[in-house]
């Protein structure tokens, strides 16, 4: 069988099996690579897992086995693993051409990460977080500059970088002044601008117009 159970705090539940998914990931590249009239080279996959409090146990009938599974401490050793084998070489050339196709065809992952854990924007806690380790208190307050902790009185200068990184993450990756200005819990249109600009940040637009947008 191909299930994959995970079992967490005296429950179990069935969940997508890793390997297929490997493989199948090694099959579109296969496919891809083909598409683009290239020598389509040995793939091999590998499911790695990265959490070291798991534990994964096979099934006497798993077809899988150890084969294509690995932690993470042994992935050098997997890799070297197989590059022992006696593998299909292909030319500098080619390899380079693939180099070249993989590099101007990639497209970095950008989740909606609120859809993705099922969290809604009201659950989002907004203002800016104390950054000291021991408070991490929502709602620190702007004064004359500097950000001040009503809770704990730490006082800093840049907290409100976190709060503006945290947004382009989680609800889209670019902002107004209004909406900076909601989301930071500060009145002023003018300190709004300021933290903008001072963060050199991407923009298009004019004066209400402007619209600031995630760096690179």
């Amino acid at each position: 069988m191909d299930q994959v159970i995970l079992v967490k705090n005296n429950s179990s539940e069935r969940i997508p099996n890793p390997v297929i998914q490997a493989k199948t990931q090694a099959i579109k590249l296969k496919k891809w690579l083909q598409d683009q009239n290239c020598v389509v080279p040995l793939v091999h996959y590998l499911f790695v897992n990265s959490n070291n409090k798991t534990k994964i146990t096979f099934s006497s009938h798993n077809p899988y086995s150890k084969l294509n599974i690995c932690n993470s401490e042994g992935l050098f050793d997997k890799i070297g693993e197989i590059e022992s084998h006696e593998m299909e070489k292909i030319s500098q050339k080619e390899l380079k051409k693939i180099t070249r196709l993989l590099l101007a065809n990639h497209v970095p992952e950008d989740p909606d990460i609120l859809a993705y854990f099922e969290i809604s924007l009201e659950d989002i806690q907004t203002g800016v977080q104390c950054p000291k380790s021991d408070c991490e208190f929502f709602g620190m307050e702007y004064r004359y500059g500097t950000w001040c902790c009503p809770k704990c009185g730490t006082r800093s200068k840049d907290a409100h970088i976190p709060a503006i990184q945290d947004y382009f993450l989680l609800i889209k990756p670019s902002i107004t002044n209004s909406e900076l200005r909601n989301f930071l819990h500060i009145d002023s249109i003018k300190v709004a601008n300021k933290i903008l600009i001072s963060m050199n940040l991407p923009y298009t637009g004019k004066n209400k117009g402007r619209v600031y947008y995630k760096p690179k």
